[in-house]
């Protein structure tokens, strides 16, 4: 290991600290769907009605429960989704919750007033609202093998005149973004490409185009027709995807930092007697490439692809062992054993470095001027028959591998809450008592002990000294996952420099 490999690696964590937090905030745009559009009448023929939002609730306040195979779920009397958990998904020892009943979600308002069902059958989860001479049916349909369920809004016109239907609004709300370690709660309203909704820990609200930012805990509009609604944090996702557009969307953000998305239909012309429907298909579920490619949502995973290919090999062998822990050892010793190659080519160099020492010290003493200096180890090197970057190339093509590993640690939610041994009992997140970043900064500080050995040259070693130290405190946030990878790479690594030595020696 040389002053390369140093350079190598600080620019390597640097670049992926600056990668992570430009991917936070500039995600794949996403594929724009077709809508249908909506008839144009003349304006003489349009009428408005006028909302009545005294309708009260026909029958008591119930409440049915819904499991499936992926989820479990109730569905309340008022037409809202009482709450929502997954059931392979756990937090603090329950089944992770994603709705609870104070988010109020696909909760119907006219204007700011909540309507509530002059109906409702939860047999067949279908519940009837009136806003004016406008009827609303709203129904679910859920599936007992799928994370996706659809909610159907019928609009009637009851009367014998033509009317425009009234603005209304559709409350989308969840808990995802609330858990501090899957991040910051962030919403999207996508047409042709992301718009990111988030708030700042000035607690302001960012993204969405604002020329200025705007304080949270106030309603903002959106006025940009929005083809998706998504809510998500790091590992799930809340996806709602309308047949027909909303013409407007609001940003909430509450006084306790839970934040939800209200979706505005209206201006449908309706005749007397006439109906349309609008259907909202809906994924409440985790951000699993699997998952979401069943129902085309694959470009929400927003996972590299490279890191992909590493999750697979970790899943795969996860099926084999059985643990996460002991998968990514074995990974890590498959990938030691792609890389030796370039491993040994990258020694090769540094030794034949290392015997041109006497050469370049002479040179040295007898030029100062820079640039005749830089002229003569040019000279020297071609002499010698050495690439002084030889150990460069075999390092970049390293880095792609190192950065599929962060974003397959950081965002693979097959790691979430997956244990290792006694006190690692989730790879995704930071060792909570620093053992394996302390680890691996022993076993780095030994690897560039042996690396002095080999490059003698005394800058560098002074140099890489201060490796270890500032590597372990690096290291301490990041995933243990990826920690643990380090540490055996770094295991390995001493123990082929010792073997390659060997074999020069004889």
């Amino acid at each position: 290991m040389n002053a390369r490999l140093f350079l190598f690696l600080f620019l390597s964590l640097v670049i992926l600290f600056l990668h992570s937090l430009w991917l936070s905030k500039h995600q794949p745009p996403l594929p724009s769907i077709s809508k249908p559009s909506t008839e144009s009448v003349k304006k003489e023929e349009v009428i408005i009605p006028k909302i009545e939002t005294k309708t009260k609730i026909s029958i008591p306040m119930e409440e049915m429960k819904i499991k499936s195979d992926l989820f479990e779920a109730s569905l309340l009397s008022d037409g809202r989704i009482g709450t929502l958990s997954l059931l392979k998904y756990t937090k603090k020892g329950r089944h992770y919750p994603v709705i609870t009943p104070k988010d109020n979600c696909f909760s119907i308002k006219a204007g700011e007033e909540e309507l509530l069902p002059i109906s409702a059958s939860l047999k067949t989860m279908e519940f009837r609202y009136l806003a004016g001479e406008i009827e609303i049916k709203k129904r679910f349909v859920f599936e007992s093998d799928s994370y996706l369920f659809k909610a159907h809004l019928l609009f009637t016109n009851t009367s014998n005149k033509s009317l425009t239907t009234p603005p209304i609004l559709l409350c989308l709300s969840s808990l995802l973004g609330q858990d501090i370690s899957h991040g910051s709660p962030q919403c999207y309203l996508v047409n042709n490409g992301l718009k990111d909704v988030r708030y700042s820990g000035g607690g302001f609200l960012e993204g969405i185009g604002l020329k200025e930012k705007k304080p949270i805990y106030q309603k903002t509009q959106i006025d940009e027709p929005a083809d998706w609604l998504i809510q998500k944090d790091k590992y799930f996702i809340f996806s709602a995807v309308p047949k027909m557009r909303p013409q407007r969307t609001y940003f909430i953000q509450e006084t306790d930092k839970s934040y939800r998305m209200e979706a505005e239909f209206s201006g449908y012309l309706l005749e007397g007697g006439k109906s349309i429907e609008n259907t909202i298909e809906v994924y409440i579920g985790p951000k699993d490439s699997k998952e979401l490619s069943k129902f085309g949502l694959t470009k929400l995973y927003g996972i590299w692809f490279l890191a992909r290919w590493i999750l697979y090999c970790l899943s795969f062998l996860y099926k084999v062992i059985g643990n996460y822990g002991l998968a990514i050892i074995l990974l890590t010793i498959l990938i030691k054993i792609a890389l030796h190659p370039l491993t040994r080519k990258n020694f090769m160099s540094m030794k034949a470095m290392s015997k041109l020492k006497p050469h370049m010290e002479r040179l040295r003493e007898k030029h100062k001027d820079p640039k005749i200096l830089q002229e003569e180890m040019m000279n020297l090197y071609k002499e010698h028959k050495v690439n002084p970057f030889g150990g460069c190339l075999p390092l970049l093509l390293q880095m792609p591998v190192f950065f599929a590993l962060y974003s397959a640690f950081d965002n693979g939610i097959e790691l979430r809450g997956a244990p290792f041994i006694f006190w690692i009992q989730d790879l995704s997140s930071k060792d909570p008592y620093f053992v394996l970043p302390i680890l691996m900064g022993v076993s780095m500080f030994i690897q560039q002990k042996m690396s002095q050995s080999v490059s003698g040259d005394p800058s560098t070693e002074k140099i890489m000294l201060l490796m270890p130290i500032i590597f372990t405190f690096m290291f301490f946030q990041f995933p243990s996952g990826l920690v643990l990878y380090w540490l055996v790479q770094n295991i390995i690594t001493v123990i082929e420099h010792w073997l390659i030595e060997k074999g020069i020696e004889k």
